[in-house]
C-alpha cells in the first residue's frame, strides 16, 4: 500500500507508460514476500523441491501458462496484462508452497511452547536484509538507469537483453539458494576441510555450466530476441557485453552466500553496497556516452569489481579460495588448506 502510495504521489515524475504496471504489481509483493519465507523454510530442512521448484520453475511456468491463456482469452499483450498475471501466479504458487510446508512441518516440530527471538533475529538478520536488497538493486539498477535516459522502446529491448540471460543466471542462482544451508551447517559443526572442499564443489557447479550455458545463448539469442518482436535483435550486443558480468559472478561461485552463512554478512552487505554506487555512478558516465551499450558495460564492470571482493573477502575472512581458476588445479580442497 506504500509503494502504490508513492506511485500516486510522484505521478507526475513517472512516465505514463509505468504507472499502471507499478500499481498492479506491488499488489505482488506481499505474496512473493511470504513465498520467500517459505522458499528458506523449506531449504533449512533440506527440501529442495519444495523450495527450488516452487521459484525456478513454477512460478515462471505459471506467468508464461497464464499470460499465453490471457492474450487467447482477449487481453491485450501489454505491461498491465503480464503485471496482472505476475500477481496471480505469485499468489498460486505461495498458496502451493504453503498448503505442502502445512503437511511436512508438524512431521519435524513436534507441538509446544513457542519462544521470539525478535532482537537476535533482527542483528543477524538485517544486514542479509541488505545483502539481498542490494543484490536486487544490483541487478535491476541498469534497467531502471536506461530508463531515465532513454526512451520506453530502448528500454524495452534492454530489459528483453538482459532477461534473456536469466537463462545462464538461473545457474548461480539455484547453487546459491541450495547452498547457502550446508554452508550454515559445515560451519555450525567447525569443519573447516569440508567448508572449503564443498566451496570447491558449488564454485564448479556454478561456473561450468554457466559457461556452457551462456556458449548456448549467445547461439540462439537471435532467435529468442525475435520472440519478442521487431527490432529487438538490435539487443544482441548487450547480451555479449553483459555475458562478461555473469560469467565473472559465476567464477566465484556462491561467495556471498559463504560470507553470509558464516557470520560474515556485514562484510557481504558492504561490498553489495558498494557496487551498487559504483553501478550508478558508471551508468551515469557510461549511459550518456554510448547509450544501451554503456549500460551493459557498466553493468559488467560493477559486477567484476563485487566478484573480485567477494573472492578476496572469502580468503580472507575464511582462508577459503572461491576463484574458478585456482580450484580448476585443486583436488579435494588441497589449495585451501595450503
Amino acid at each position: 500500500m506504500i509503494g502504490i502510495g508513492l506511485v500516486h504521489l510522484l505521478h507526475p515524475a513517472i512516465d505514463p507508460s509505468y504507472n499502471q504496471p507499478l500499481i498492479i504489481v506491488f499488489l505482488a509483493l506481499p505474496f512473493f514476500a511470504f513465498g520467500l519465507v517459505q522458499d528458506g523454510i523449506a531449504r533449512s530442512y533440506d527440501w529442495p523441491s519444495l523450495a527450488m521448484l516452487p521459484t525456478y520453475i513454477w512460478r515462471p511456468l505459471a506467468i508464461l501458462l497464464l499470460l499465453v491463456a490471457a492474450v487467447f482469452a482477449g487481453r491485450p499483450a501489454s505491461a498491465e496484462t503480464a503485471a496482472f498475471v505476475a500477481v496471480a501466479a505469485t499468489l498460486l504458487v505461495a498458496g502451493y508452497q504453503y498448503f505442502h510446508l502445512r503437511k511436512r512441518l508438524p512431521q519435524q516440530i513436534p507441538p509446544g511452547p513457542s519462544r521470539v527471538e525478535l532482537k537476535s533475529w533482527v542483528v543477524v538478520s538485517l544486514p542479509m536484509l541488505m545483502v539481498e536488497g542490494f543484490l536486487q538493486l544490483i541487478t535491476s539498477a541498469d534497467v531502471i538507469m536506461v530508463s531515465f535516459f532513454q526512451s520506453p522502446d530502448e528500454v524495452a529491448v534492454y530489459f528483453a537483453a538482459s532477461r534473456t540471460l536469466a537463462l545462464v543466471h538461473f545457474v548461480y542462482f539455484a547453487v546459491r539458494a541450495a547452498s547457502a544451508h550446508r554452508f550454515s551447517a559445515y560451519t555450525h559443526n567447525q569443519d573447516l576441510k569440508g567448508l572449503a572442499t564443498y566451496t570447491r564443489q558449488a564454485t564448479l557447479w556454478t561456473f561450468w555450466p554457466s559457461l556452457l550455458a551462456g556458449a548456448g545463448l549467445l547461439i540462439v539469442a537471435p532467435l529468442l530476441l525475435r520472440l519478442f518482436g521487431n527490432g529487438f535483435e538490435s539487443g544482441y550486443p548487450l547480451i555479449a557485453l553483459l555475458m562478461i558480468g555473469v560469467l565473472a559472478r559465476a567464477s566465484v561461485g556462491p561467495a556471498d552466500a559463504l560470507l553470509s552463512m558464516t557470520g560474515h554478512q556485514r562484510t557481504c552487505a558492504g561490498i553489495y553496497a558498494v557496487t551498487f554506487v559504483f553501478n550508478v555512478l558508471l551508468n551515469l558516465i557510461f549511459i550518456p556516452l554510448f547509450g544501451l551499450a554503456g549500460a551493459a558495460i557498466a553493468t559488467s564492470c560493477a559486477i567484476f569489481l563485487e566478484a573480485s571482493a567477494l573472492a578476496i573477502a572469502a580468503k580472507r575472512k575464511l582462508n577459503v579460495t572461491t576463484f574458478v581458476v585456482p580450484l580448476m588445479y585443486s583436488s579435494g580442497g588441497r589449495a585451501d588448506e595450503d
